[in-house]
């Protein structure tokens, strides 16, 4: 029993570690936004929505944090093949085009290893050819 209580504490330290990683990835010295989600992304149960306002340098006038977790419901029960991984295992994602109030957008995104988050890097509008 200790066993498995130790594993379970390692694992929910590496997530946090995972996490603050994302953190210092971003926009340097920003402040990340965290919003409750219930998505299911890659067959990964996905409970926290971590945005970074790095949208907000070029795209405040048409991205802000209520369109992005609109859009992320888009991934929901989706399943997404990454762009690219890194040797920590996150996993990157570009997706689009996504509809809020008949308005296209693109998504930035990314995924730890075990999925404890969805990490938005960018959201911008996008015209796409229909």
């Amino acid at each position: 029993m200790k066993k498995i209580f130790l594993n379970s504490q390692k694992k929910i330290i590496e997530a946090k570690n995972r996490l603050t990683k994302f953190c210092k990835l971003c926009y340097n010295g920003s402040r990340r936004r965290h919003y409750p989600v219930q998505l299911c992304i890659n067959s990964k149960r996905v409970d926290t929505a971590v945005i970074d306002p790095h949208y907000e340098l070029k795209h405040s006038t048409t991205v802000n944090d209520k369109v992005v977790l609109s859009l992320l419901k888009d991934l929901d029960n989706a399943e997404f093949e990454p762009e690219e991984v890194d040797e920590d295992g996150f996993e990157y994602y570009s997706t689009g085009p996504h509809y809020y109030e008949d308005r296209t957008y693109k998504l930035i995104w990314l995924l730890p290893s075990d999925g404890a988050y969805v990490g938005v890097i960018n959201c911008y509008r996008r015209s796409y050819e229909k």
